[in-house]
């Protein structure tokens, strides 16, 4: 049956992983280690139990992980022993596209496994004998890394609330704006006033709390850089499917309707990323 080994909790100030001094009760890292042999790891988890972080030692994969990205950072470290199972558990996170850091630690170095490991996006490999330091740097390195990827989920979930307030027409002239068209360039462009365009463009600034245009212009910029364009025929495929066609092409066509689909798709394929959407 699986157990839970070993489970230690503390509420100490942390005097090694400088990391854990930011968090405070359930939300504190967590280091979880699978290990068919718990007392192996008593000493480094008297010295993660000092730091401040949440530690618990398993029998066993952990497969809840697979439901998703915990709400807090986790780095897992896994000894591999003679579990085949470790590397097949660490590729189906990764085709789920759910990032979780692991740490593998081996008996006898495999140079396959450590180099499939390596591929499939682990933070580092271990072979014993290794010092208790370099573990600890890799499990601060990992927890760092886990914690980039929410903060950049959390400001990019942030950015598309604000970016749900605009009207449509604000969503055109956004569009506009950040490809550097002049006031008077989008009020032609539109067929509106300058009055108008200037109006819409304040209300912009304020909805998505830029302070300035170039500012406005990283918004953008961060939701769409590395993914990819609206042009993409697969995206395009998503957006225009072929059914009923002709009576999307009118909605397609309303103000700023064109950037709202694109961002919206480019928010979910990074959310599907990270294991929000399945």
């Amino acid at each position: 049956m699986n157990n839970v080994l070993l489970e230690l909790s503390t509420h100490d100030k942390p005097n090694y992983l400088a990391l854990s001094s930011r968090w405070s009760g359930d939300t504190r890292p967590q280091v979880i280690i699978v290990a068919k042999k718990s007392n192996n790891w008593a000493r480094l988890g008297a010295r993660l139990h000092r730091s401040g972080l949440r530690l618990k030692i398993l029998d066993h994969i952990p497969e809840a992980l697979l439901l998703g990205n915990p709400e807090f950072p986790v780095c897992l470290i896994i000894d591999i022993g003679d579990d085949s199972n470790c590397i097949s558990f660490q590729q189906r996170l990764v085709k789920a596209n759910i990032f979780i850091p692991i740490i593998f630690v081996a008996e006898v170095t495999d140079i396959s496994t450590s180099v499939t490991a390596m591929k499939n996006g682990a933070i580092d490999f271990f072979a014993e004998p290794y010092r208790d330091e370099d573990l600890l740097d890799s499990i601060d390195t990992g927890l760092a890394r886990h914690q980039a990827w929410r903060l950049e989920y959390q400001s990019l979930v942030a950015l598309k609330r604000r970016f749900d307030t605009l009207s449509p027409r604000e969503v055109q002239v956004m569009e506009h704006v950040v490809k550097g068209r002049l006031n008077k360039q989008v009020a032609g462009d539109l067929g509106i006033s300058e009055i108008t365009v200037k109006a819409h463009r304040g209300h912009v600034m304020r909805k998505m709390k830029a302070s300035s245009l170039p500012d406005l212009a990283r918004m953008a910029d961060k939701i769409l850089q590395n993914y990819p364009s609206y042009d993409d025929p697969q995206l395009e495929a998503q957006i225009r499917p072929k059914a009923d066609i002709s009576q999307k092409r009118s909605r397609m066509d309303r103000p700023g309707h064109r950037l709202k689909v694109r961002l919206n798709l480019i928010l979910r394929e990074f959310l599907r990323r990270l294991g929000i959407l399945f």
